[in-house]
């Protein structure tokens, strides 16, 4: 007699697997992901998950949190570019916000590397262009988003900063091009020390390539500092190596300030030994 083989039958359809969670493990699932995502994946599975959900993710998170002054605004990831389109894109919402705001909300779709998201941003704004747009695109990474503020007049003062302290290689290589960052000597000098402070070395060795004469004495010292106060072992072990950079009582004191205590004790022995007195003549 022939034997037959039988398959299972599916149970059911993940459809009906997602029906039968309970409010509570609905909550717990959706608490390990990110807002955005909620909003605008989870809530739309059906009715009763957008009513299950609904008192606890209602806004989208533009954002992230700046961990110092300073720093480009940073967009959160995922973007809602879409729904941000969607709000954004007509006159209405922005007539309520300060210019700080609006600013804010530029920088911020800059930042997402989202295309629609900026354009839609630069045509409702309301205020002029500054470097920080620019510089937010850069932190972003997004080389689509840079051109598109640079074809609109944004003169990316801070861009290079932003991107050499985030690594970001074909931005940088772009406002290297595109903003004459090599005849502004404090802002070059700057973005050196913002590689370097970050442990970005790719980033430095890029910047370094176009350094010459006394001008790359000072930048190597400045770039030497920016690593010091990071505590960035790594950029110091190189700039001795590669340039003979020769650390300085300034240094240690940078890198006391950053509480960089490994830094100290490996790297600067010959500064931080106290004076001996000279040897007895025999």
């Amino acid at each position: 007699m022939a034997q037959t083989c039988s398959h299972p039958r599916p149970t059911s359809s993940r459809e009906d697997l997602w029906a039968r969670l309970t409010p509570e493990l609905i909550h717990k699932i959706s608490s390990y992901l990110h807002p955005n995502e909620v909003i605008t994946s989870v809530k739309l599975l059906n009715r009763e998950t957008a009513d299950c959900l609904h008192d606890s993710f209602r806004s989208f998170v533009l954002g992230c949190k700046q961990e110092y002054k300073w720093e480009p605004y940073r967009a959160e990831q995922p973007w809602p570019g879409r729904d941000f389109v969607a709000h954004w894109g007509r006159p209405g919402p922005w007539r309520g916000l300060s210019l700080a705001q609006r600013h804010r909300l530029l920088c911020l779709a800059a930042s997402s590397g989202h295309l629609p998201s900026l354009d839609a941003a630069l045509a409702q704004c309301g205020c002029t262009l500054t470097s920080g747009a620019l510089a937010s695109a850069a932190a972003g990474g997004s080389v689509a988003a840079c051109e598109r503020l640079l074809g609109a007049g944004d003169e990316g003062s801070h861009a290079a900063s932003a991107a050499a302290a985030v690594g970001h290689m074909p931005v940088l290589r772009l406002l290297l091009d595109r903003t004459g960052l090599l005849t502004r000597a404090s802002l070059y000098a700057t973005s050196c020390t913002a590689a370097a402070w970050a442990g970005q070395l790719p980033a430095l060795q890029l910047l370094l390539d176009f350094a010459a004469g006394g001008a790359k004495t000072r930048v190597i010292r400045n770039a030497a500092a920016g690593a010091f106060a990071g505590g960035q072992r790594e950029i110091l072990v190189w700039l001795q190596q590669a340039h003979g950079y020769s650390p300085s009582l300034g240094d240690a004191v940078a890198a006391a300030r950053g509480g960089h205590v490994a830094v100290l004790e490996q790297l600067m022995p010959p500064v931080l030994q106290p004076d001996r007195p000279p040897a007895a003549a025999a």
